[in-house]
């Protein structure tokens, strides 16, 4: 099972690629789109050597989004109560739920990473037959694809955000019910 995924057209960074992969098929999302990612920002780092233009995006854009329900589920709440990772997301992608979660780079081959570190990863379908996940984000040098993961890659990849106290890029997991926008209109006092 695969729900609807393609390459965004912008996708620097995972978090927004991930949304933008999920609701580039909608009605009206080129005005949503311009109306959340084109104002631009100048930031520079704690000893003003670097400055750098950026635009400026929403840390969780899907919280503005018209055709996504989001809902989290907190890393802590998750191990409280036991879930199993591989049935949790098999669950809701029957669903048609995306997911976005916070996993370790090191349990997953297709980052060629072998340092624990985190990433926001998105997962759009699976095959039970095969054992993988469909997943996208920055895989291939750095740039946006889709990645086939087996199923103990996952576990080990969601285990190790724990084992390794792995900074929670995305405060848990973030489940995505896509919705019906009946119109979405550019709206310049954004």
């Amino acid at each position: 099972k695969a729900l609807p995924w393609e390459k965004p057209v912008i996708d620097s960074y995972g978090h927004i690629a991930h949304i933008l992969s999920v609701v580039m098929h909608n009605e009206g999302y080129e005005s949503w789109l311009y109306n959340n990612f084109t104002q631009l920002q100048i930031s520079s780092s704690c000893n003003y050597k670097n400055i750098f233009l950026d635009y400026f995006a929403p840390r969780y854009p899907w919280m503005l989004c018209p055709w996504l329900h989001t809902t989290n589920i907190a890393t802590e709440d998750f191990e409280i109560y036991g879930f199993d990772i591989i049935q949790f997301l098999t669950m809701h992608l029957d669903q048609n739920h995306y997911l976005c979660l916070t996993i370790d780079m090191a349990a997953i081959k297709a980052y060629h990473n072998n340092n624990h570190s985190h990433h926001a990863l998105l997962v759009y379908g699976y095959d039970d037959a095969e054992k993988v996940f469909y997943c996208a984000d920055n895989f291939q040098g750095g740039y946006y694809a889709s990645a086939q993961i087996s199923f103990s890659e996952m576990e080990e990849a969601h285990r190790n955000t724990v084992l390794y106290q792995i900074y929670d890029i995305t405060q848990g997991i973030w489940i995505w019910k896509p919705v019906v926008c009946k119109e979405y209109s550019f709206n310049l006092d954004q």
